[in-house]
């Protein structure tokens, strides 16, 4: 899934606990962890060019689509999650246009960790399809004209 540019990852796993109550007062029941989150767009940056991997995405109508890319194992945490269950590792892929070092783009995956950097990032490109085919879909099926409450109600549109 692809993630914003202000998503927080932790580089190590957080793990968060129960802090000590105090001895009065109430109960401590909220998780901390001695971690700090950093943001994925300031933590590509310090990415050495060296990792950097250049892969063949797809053949296109304009020949040969290619990447940079690099897969980092990272942890996501919501601080407001309730319980250890919350905290789960991920892994972050980045790629970007290898001329301009630009067009950036943030994805989470939970794919097999044996699953090549070429698979991750083909599949990252994928998304266009994705966005093209509701484009159509929009216009062709009058989907921009109805707003939909329900899953039935969406059915019954669709079909």
């Amino acid at each position: 899934m692809d993630v914003r540019s202000n998503q927080g990852v932790f580089l190590t796993d957080p793990e968060p606990s129960i802090p000590p109550s105090p001895e009065n007062g109430r109960p401590t029941t909220i998780m901390r962890s001695s971690a700090k989150s950093v943001r994925v767009d300031r933590h590509v940056t310090t990415i050495a060019d060296s990792k950097w991997r250049t892969v063949t995405v797809r053949e296109g109508t304009q020949g040969i689509m290619r990447a940079e890319a690099v897969k980092i194992p990272v942890w996501i945490w919501p601080q407001k999650g309730v319980g250890r269950q919350a905290c789960s590792q991920w892994t972050l892929i980045v790629t970007r246009d290898p001329q301009t070092k630009s067009d950036i783009t943030y994805s989470l995956t939970n794919a097999p960790e044996k699953t090549s950097l070429r698979r991750l990032a083909f599949i990252q490109r994928q998304r266009f399809w994705l966005e093209h085919g509701f484009k159509e879909a929009q216009s062709t099926c009058g989907l921009a004209d109805y707003q939909v409450r329900t899953r039935v109600g969406w059915n019954h549109h669709v079909a």
